[in-house]
């Protein structure tokens, strides 16, 4: 039993689940998607919007409860999914071809069991509130004051600059510029705001946008039902996602 998080994006307003091992050389056409989707090794997972999505695999597991509520029932899909040697890639619909270039913000590989799956898969949708107060949690006042200075800094800096030039002194307009560009670079590259961007990131992929459950037929009747079984939530390769 494995649980995976995978971060990809899509300039097509697609992302999809995919058995690597089934993909074509060269990016197919609709019409290749959808011989990929019949022969179960792709699963479409429409977006709305380009962006970046972060998805939540649970393999041979029921979906935990703490994302479980969150998971849309107005927005399930069912199915069957095949993958051969078990590498599978999550991505845009763009990247399921076998001459994608490698691309950490279009699509994340992984390895899982091979073999036969029922799949349910869900859009989720989590308060705003929840993921403010966890993002406010990984980090202590001070790194959340730091997390906020460059902007806080860039506007200040546009005030001024601007004030300075309607008054005539382009000088001292230009000096205000370059200050606050050194000062946001020196801050931008600190230890202390690198850590603490690292600690909001890993926070947030606590909140997929995407959650699928995959099931053998011997893993039980998780896949089953329409809301995932609730249960306690919770191998790898170089290069490939490991499990959580």
């Amino acid at each position: 039993m494995s649980h995976y998080r995978l971060s990809g994006g899509t300039d097509a307003a697609e992302m999809a689940l995919f058995d690597i091992d089934a993909l074509p050389q060269r990016l197919p056409d609709a019409a290749g998607i959808a011989r990929l989707v019949q022969r179960q090794r792709l699963i479409r997972l429409s977006t709305g919007g380009d962006g970046g999505y972060l998805l939540h695999l649970y393999v041979g597991e029921a979906v935990p409860v703490q994302i479980a509520q969150y998971c849309s029932d107005a927005d399930v899909l069912r199915g069957q999914f095949v993958t051969e040697r078990g590498q599978v890639g999550f991505g845009g619909i763009e990247s399921a071809c076998l001459s994608f270039q490698p691309n950490v913000h279009i699509r994340a590989d992984a390895q899982i069991a091979a073999g036969e799956y029922r799949f349910i898969a869900w859009h989720t949708e989590f308060p705003e509130h929840l993921i403010i107060a966890a993002l406010g949690a990984a980090n202590s006042p001070t790194a959340r004051t730091l997390l906020q200075a460059p902007r806080s800094i860039i506007l200040i800096a546009a005030v001024v600059t601007i004030a300075l030039a309607l008054s005539g002194f382009y000088f001292g307009a230009a000096l205000a510029l370059v200050v606050a560009g050194v000062a946001v670079q020196l801050i931008l590259h600190s230890a202390g705001y690198q850590n603490a961007k690292a600690r909001a990131a890993a926070a947030r992929l606590d909140f997929p946008g995407m959650v699928i459950e995959l099931q053998t037929q011997r893993d039980g009747e998780g896949a089953g039902d329409l809301k995932p079984a609730f249960s306690s939530a919770a191998g790898s390769d170089p290069g490939l996602a490991a499990p959580v």
